[in-house]
């Protein structure tokens, strides 16, 4: 789970959150409203998936942007999270620089639509 921070000077980096659980996660989501979550796909108390589609049923973070990471991706795995409710579905090993840009591309998507409100 990624949180917003803002240092001096208005710039936008990034804070991060480690949940180690999904539970703890929903637990957190009304104290910190993050700006994105990145989901693992072992989790060891829910599937990401089950994750995933909790936050979509919630109004207060059904619009957060949801990347899940996984370990064995393959297509059914891929099109699982999609259905799921997730923006989308990356194999945990990718490149740093790739995922990053995938990132910063669903942050800005997320920005508009703020402004947009």
């Amino acid at each position: 789970m990624r949180s917003r921070r803002r240092p001096r000077g208005g710039r936008r980096c990034c804070g991060a959150l480690h949940c180690l659980q999904g539970g703890s996660t929903l637990a957190l989501l009304p104290i910190e409203r993050p700006d994105l979550v990145l989901i693992a796909s072992s989790l060891p108390d829910m599937s990401a998936c089950d994750l995933c589609q909790a936050l979509r049923r919630d109004p207060q973070h059904w619009d957060l942007p949801v990347v899940i990471l996984d370990t064995q991706p393959s297509r059914d795995r891929r099109l699982a999270a999609l259905a799921a409710g997730a923006d989308d579905a990356m194999h945990r090993a990718i490149d740093n620089r790739v995922l990053l840009a995938r990132l910063r591309s669903l942050l800005r998507d997320g920005t508009s639509r703020e402004d947009l409100n």
